[in-house]
């Protein structure tokens, strides 16, 4: 990305990557940057089979954790609001949440040390409620379902959850309108788009608004270049 800044004169000749030998400040590489790269290693773009093949699915069924296509279709079967309501009504509490770990747990969006927080919970009424509510956004606005599923987690002893287990499965269930938090790669992109913001390390309703309107800034902007 630093090259294709170069290139495109967005950075200095002399500029080098933090860390090595000390070169001239520069601004990070733009988004014309970083769509020049995504060209240049994926032909075809996300249409491509090199993209398709490496992200989404492989053509002989083989599922590996990076694949979107069968993680979403596995989310809309196991988390949907109907599969879910039907646990409640139940009182099956625990399957919600076993359900949510299983669905993260089968792709790469979270760690295993991140998950395993959630593996030794036994989850009662008020934490599946708060989970479903999250996920579904039910009856009540980002801010309040997001504190309410905080809540419940301190409850258990998960006061710092990973905001890729709580957003994982919400961006699966709805692709278009959500997405998975990974604040290192928010940050980087951030620093481009929202210079004053950093999210937070510990999810907040207020966070991932603001992760979700710099999303939607660069998916505006690849629907403008044609993507």
């Amino acid at each position: 990305l630093t090259e294709q800044a170069v290139a495109n004169g967005h950075a200095p000749e002399g500029y080098v990557v933090k860390g090595r030998k000390q070169g001239a400040a520069a601004p990070l590489p733009n988004l014309d940057d970083q769509i020049t790269v995504f060209e240049s290693a994926y032909e075809g773009n996300f249409h491509g089979d090199a993209w398709v093949e490496a992200f989404r699915a492989r053509a002989s069924g083989r599922r590996v954790k990076r694949h979107r296509d069968p993680a979403i279709a596995e989310a809309k079967e196991l988390l949907s609001h109907e599969a879910l309501q039907a646990l409640l009504d139940a009182g099956n509490y625990s399957e919600v949440l076993q359900r949510i770990v299983k669905v993260v747990g089968n792709t790469d969006l979270a760690t295993k040390a991140q998950l395993d927080a959630f593996r030794g919970v036994t989850a009662d009424r008020e934490l599946a409620e708060a989970f479903v509510g999250f996920l579904h956004n039910i009856r009540d606005g980002e801010l309040a379902v997001m504190a309410r599923l905080r809540r419940a987690l301190a409850r258990f002893g998960i006061k710092a959850p990973a905001w890729t287990v709580l957003t994982g499965p919400r961006a699966l269930l709805y692709p278009s309108d959500h997405m998975c938090v990974r604040p290192s790669v928010i940050r980087a992109q951030a620093k481009l788009l929202m210079p004053r913001y950093k999210p937070g390390s510990v999810p907040s309703g207020d966070d991932y608004s603001r992760c979700l309107e710099l999303a939607m800034s660069v998916r505006e902007h690849l629907t403008k270049e044609g993507f």
